[in-house]
């Protein structure tokens, strides 16, 4: 809502791409040189240090274009995408609702949709549905836009799939995510099982989308700002004194923002960069789910300071393998939420944490769906109005949410403030950055000494394939059978909380 940074932001943004187009000419080159030379090349020892970086290269090159038509394509970023979603995203922070006498930001107000009893709980999000709708036709033009704009830029660079790119940049096998995706459409029997739970703990027949993020409880339970610190704190200690250093760090040099405001982003969010602090965003409401947020974006921030390890090319590592270390970081702090708990709260809290990760694989699945289609039929038609994007949004949550949740076609409004939707194929990341951490953390709990091998990942950087990182600390991705053992852990949780909450006689 600052109209002075967002010029400067504009003008930041400029000038990023001038110096770009300015240099490359060097990755251009570099891509050109030939198979018979670049093993001359990587045997050199100057260029040994940063072999994975050439070969990187070496594998977009095909997928690279002439100078001339790079710098054309870096220049209509702006037009062509930054300020179309920059747009909907300035709309949606300067959207507030009036509640119960007060007016809430629109990310306050969806974020407490999960608190509030039910006939409240209906209310609010009536009214976050009228406030998304209102700027829905904006957004229609705006995701058609950037939509056919990467179409354009996959059909310049040779891509057959809306995806490929996306997987390429995260540094990942094609072949290995769509299989993990596959899967992960195989088991939304899964999610299914576990709403069919969260029904009888509610005491309802139906389900409906206001009752998506409801947290469980005996008891109301809160967590304050000052009480969420005491928690990451005493996490931190026992795992490993780096990590708490580094989070004392960031609550010194004031590198979190914690509270929504008007005109803030919704969600969470890290931000890290070469020769630059980590910053770290939040949306925090007193909540379990700002808690997790904060363990999932430390561990964001904890990877990111044990990244700079590496040398300038290899520091960034890909976003597949950041999901890995958020998620495994929220295992770390769920062990230390549940200890001292009864066995009444440790159910409700397994319950809780195990819906957690219902939206880290399966939803995420549903996301990839409903994305796959709008590419077709965007690819196909032209254009989508804005109702369809709802329809299909809403036909793909009953799908992962399964017939114990009434979706409605308002429901699929969602689409307007799914902004991972903009990234193109993100959310897989999530899924693939879940399954991972849940065996890195079962090693962890057998062997607490298996911390070294992770520290290793976590300062791996982007020094090589995901792959190839994780295969060196005895994790093989590329078996179909790797990821088919993780959904059938949370499987076997799923029917272990059922087991637990029959003890309870719900």
């Amino acid at each position: 809502s600052n109209t002075h940074l967002q010029s400067l932001s504009v003008q930041l943004e400029s000038r990023y791409v001038a110096a770009s187009n300015k240099i490359i000419f060097m990755e251009l080159a570099m891509g050109n040189i030939k198979p018979e030379s670049q093993i001359k090349v990587l045997k050199n020892r100057k260029c040994q240090k940063y072999a994975y970086f050439l070969k990187h290269i070496w594998r977009e090159s095909k997928h690279r274009l002439s100078k001339d038509v790079e710098q054309v394509i870096a220049l209509k970023r702006i037009p062509a995408y930054s300020a179309w979603v920059n747009g909907t995203e300035k709309l949606l922070s300067g959207l507030s609702v009036k509640f119960n006498g007060a007016e809430l930001p629109i990310n306050s107000a969806i974020g407490m949709i999960g608190t509030l009893p039910d006939s409240q709980r209906q209310k609010l999000i009536k009214l976050v549905h009228e406030k998304i709708k209102s700027i829905s036709y904006f957004a229609e033009s705006e995701l058609n836009a950037v939509i056919l704009n990467k179409k354009i830029d996959d059909d310049l660079r040779g891509f057959k799939n809306p995806y490929s790119a996306t997987i390429m940049e995260y540094e990942n096998d094609e072949t290995v995510i769509m299989n993990l995706m596959n899967l992960v459409n195989q088991y939304q029997r899964v999610a299914h099982r576990f709403f069919r739970i969260k029904a009888k703990l509610m005491d309802k027949q139906k389900l409906t989308y206001a009752d998506l993020n409801v947290n469980l409880s005996i008891k109301k339970q809160t967590y304050t700002w000052d009480s969420a610190i005491n928690i990451i704190k005493k996490s931190f200690a026992k795992v490993d004194p780096q990590y708490l250093e580094i989070f004392e760090r960031y609550l010194k040099n004031g590198q979190i923002d914690v509270y929504p405001r008007t005109g803030k982003t919704g969600g969470g969010f890290c931000s890290s960069g070469h020769r630059l602090p980590t910053y770290i965003l939040l949306n925090w409401t007193d909540e379990l789910r700002s808690l997790t947020t904060l363990a999932h974006e430390m561990g964001h921030g904890v990877h990111a300071e044990l990244s700079k390890s590496q040398n300038v090319f290899h520091e960034d590592h890909p976003i597949s393998i950041a999901e890995v270390a958020s998620t495994l970081f929220e295992n770390f702090v769920f062990e230390e939420i549940i200890s001292g708990l009864s066995f009444e709260e440790q159910v409700y809290a397994r319950f809780n944490r195990l819906q957690e990760a219902m939206g880290a694989v399966f939803r995420q699945g549903a996301y990839i769906n409903y994305e796959l289609e709008i590419h077709k039929q965007i690819r196909e038609q032209g254009t989508l109005q804005a109702d369809d994007f709802a329809r299909i949004m809403q036909q793909q949550l009953q799908n992962h949410l399964g017939k114990v949740f009434d979706i409605t076609r308002d429901d699929g409004y969602l689409w307007v403030r799914y902004m991972h939707s903009r990234w193109f194929f993100y959310s897989y990341s999530y899924a693939y950055g879940h399954l991972i951490s849940t065996i890195l953390y079962k090693k962890y709990k057998e062997d607490n000494s298996f911390i070294k091998q992770i520290n290793q990942f976590l300062s791996a950087g982007g020094s090589d394939t995901p792959e190839n990182i994780f295969k060196s600390i005895g994790i093989d991705t590329s078996r179909g059978s790797f990821w088919e053992s993780g959904l059938r852990a949370i499987e076997q949780e799923v029917i272990e909380l059922e087991k637990m909450v029959k003890k309870l006689n719900k």
